[in-house]
């Protein structure tokens, strides 16, 4: 199996994130950022990503995921700007997760790779249900079990999906609202923003149509009146 070594280059520092990250799955442990330093010019030459269960935490629902782990790699910047590995420590003092289920919900692997969330968003953007979303990617993975994240992932970057077509047709909405008053300026619109600056309400001036409308709405009664009275 391939495992980081000392020595072992990379050309950006998030290649070898990636890479040690694809380590952490395959073994059944996840990974977070650690200690990094900064020289006098503002540019970092070193960067540690260290298990997640380093260190120890006094807070209660901490205390069953930080035992003090040591496992890490830590990467230091060459004069070509690329990446080497400085140090390596593979040694763990925890169980490691085994199975793909439980793997997918480790810290580090609940995300979605690019191509694949520009995938899911093309098959969303042609209205693709959720189900068929998660059984499209079965099919691709191999099995559902193979899927490399949760359904709650999935979920959430689907919601992510709809809150931004929403926010592109609430944005068309105004501009074809600002095109009408260019031409007609009796007509009036007001939006009023939550604090995420979300639309929270929209009011429109119908006032003019329903000016033009109501002789016709007079006329409709009084016909429909009159002939239940006769009948």
């Amino acid at each position: 199996m391939f495992k980081p070594e000392v020595g072992m280059r990379f050309d950006t520092c998030e290649d070898a994130y990636k890479f040690y990250n694809m380590y952490s799955w395959v073994l059944g442990f996840s990974i977070r950022c650690g200690d990094n330093y900064t020289n006098t010019k503002k540019v970092r030459t070193n960067q540690e990503y260290k298990c997640q269960r380093e260190g120890k935490e006094k807070a209660a629902k901490l205390s069953t995921t930080r035992c003090g782990c040591k496992a890490m790699i830590r990467l230091a910047i060459c004069d070509d700007s690329t990446w080497y590995v400085k140090a390596f420590n593979g040694e763990h003092n925890h169980q490691l997760v085994q199975s793909c289920g439980e793997k997918k919900h480790l810290s580090s692997h609940r995300h979605i790779d690019k191509h694949t969330k520009e995938w899911i968003r093309h098959l969303r953007e042609n209205n693709v249900s959720l189900s068929r979303v998660n059984l499209v990617l079965g099919s691709v993975f191999g099995s559902m079990g193979n899927v490399p994240f949760s359904k709650k992932t999935l979920r959430t970057f689907c919601s992510s999906i709809a809150s931004d077509a929403l926010k592109d047709d609430v944005k068309k909405t105004m501009e074809s609202f600002r095109e009408m008053i260019s031409n007609d300026p009796r007509f009036v619109f007001s939006v009023q923003l939550d604090d995420n600056d979300n639309l929270k309400s929209l009011y429109i001036s119908i006032l003019e149509m329903l000016l033009r409308l109501i002789p016709h709405m007079i006329l409709t009664y009084t016909k429909c009146h009159l002939g239940c009275l006769l009948a």
